[in-house]
């Protein structure tokens, strides 16, 4: 499982936020959001709002993006947290131009 903040093009990371310190309390009924900078990220949270799929596009050149998650704590105050997230283009190397075909048995 990577854990270095980043998403191959074209594929989808998931990113998970807890409160810092420890079992801090979000307001009641108040879901984080999520953002992304970059306007060809989807991004899909579940119920609790703490984890979001990120979801990239293969066409995206951007070397990286700022992922946001914000909310409201217990006193009503709004807390957030930004992370990059770096946007690693897909294979690289040169492309295959056929096959070589062997016996093995």
């Amino acid at each position: 499982m990577p854990t270095n903040n980043s998403i191959v093009a074209g594929q989808v990371g998931t990113f998970s936020a807890v409160t810092v310190r420890a079992g801090g309390l979000l307001a009641p009924g108040a879901i984080p959001v999520w953002t992304a900078s970059d306007p060809l990220v989807t991004l899909t949270a579940d119920a609790t709002g703490l984890n979001v799929a990120v979801g990239t596009s293969a066409t995206d050149t951007a070397a990286n993006f700022t992922l946001t998650i914000t909310g409201i704590n217990s006193n009503g105050v709004k807390i957030s947290q930004d992370t990059t997230v770096t946007l690693a283009q897909g294979a690289t190397g040169t492309p295959a131009t056929g096959f070589a075909v062997t016996q093995i048995s």
